[in-house]
């Protein structure tokens, strides 16, 4: 991937390790008023993890007619071919506290990561079922 002026590698799943018995954990990405710019740069840096069994899901939060909305969906553009990342649109702001609950909403998983507007904090949470 080219990030601005950077070409960044991401590293491909059969670089990863792989355990058979790990749970798969959703991490959630809230966005709101984030250029491409910065959302590729917080998936990249999940992508190069080495735990494998993981899905992204990005809660876009802008109004639907906010140029930041228009960015996230030019950077889903870039993800189309990664089955493990899914986007999901508000059509207007909810806040930050609705996005992630969306993102769980949409998770099958047992273990919820959610990351916070710069991508690189991770609160570790886990679904009782």
């Amino acid at each position: 991937l080219i990030l601005g002026n950077e070409k960044i590698k991401v590293i491909k799943n059969e670089e990863k390790l792989e355990k058979e018995n790990d749970m798969k954990v959703s991490i959630i990405v809230p966005t709101y008023k984030r250029e491409k710019e910065m959302l590729n740069r917080a998936i990249i840096s999940i992508l190069n993890q080495t735990y494998n069994n993981y899905e992204i899901i990005v809660v876009d939060d802008n109004n639907k007619d906010d140029e930041f909305y228009k960015e996230t969906i030019k950077c889903a553009e870039e993800y189309k071919e990664y089955e493990n990342i899914r986007f999901i649109y508000h059509e207007k702001n909810k806040g930050a506290n609705t996005a992630r609950n969306t993102g769980i909403e949409n998770s099958n998983n047992e273990i919820l990561l959610a990351s916070s507007n710069g991508g690189v904090q991770l609160i570790w949470g886990y679904v009782e079922g």
